[in-house]
């Protein structure tokens, strides 16, 4: 799930993407928020996805919550930069494809660098008006 707001409404983003991730039947796996500005140009982008709760389980304490996993921001430069310490964008495989194959194991992640998140951001900027 890919999620894009305008600029006074990216503070209600983060609510999005936990109701994507929370929302019955659980099927959505993956959900990716994406920030663009256009003065000066910048892009950020966060992942979200289910993850282990870090607090002390009680029996109302959920095993997993919706929580951010990977966050960038691109400056009109192209030069990127993460607060979570990612050093790239990983998608996992299953999130993407719904396959579990016991088998013959698919690729855990799909990877993207800096240098593609950074030419993506860059791409972009100047496909703008």
């Amino acid at each position: 799930m890919v999620e894009v707001g305008y600029p006074g409404g990216l503070k209600f983003l983060p609510l999005d993407a936990k109701w994507w991730l929370l929302n019955p039947n659980n099927k959505t796996r993956f959900v990716i928020l994406i920030k663009l500005e256009r003065d000066p140009f910048a892009l950020h982008i966060e992942c979200w996805m289910m993850v282990e709760t870090a607090r002390r389980r009680t029996r109302q304490t959920p095993n997993r919550i919706p929580g951010r996993v990977e966050d960038f921001d691109i400056n009109a430069a192209g030069h990127v930069t993460s607060r979570t310490g990612s050093t790239k964008l990983e998608i996992p495989y299953d999130a993407i494809f719904d396959v579990r194959d016991p088998v013959s194991p698919p690729p855990t992640t799909t990877p993207s660098s800096f240098a593609e998140l950074s030419e993506f951001a860059v791409r972009l900027f100047e496909d703008l008006p």
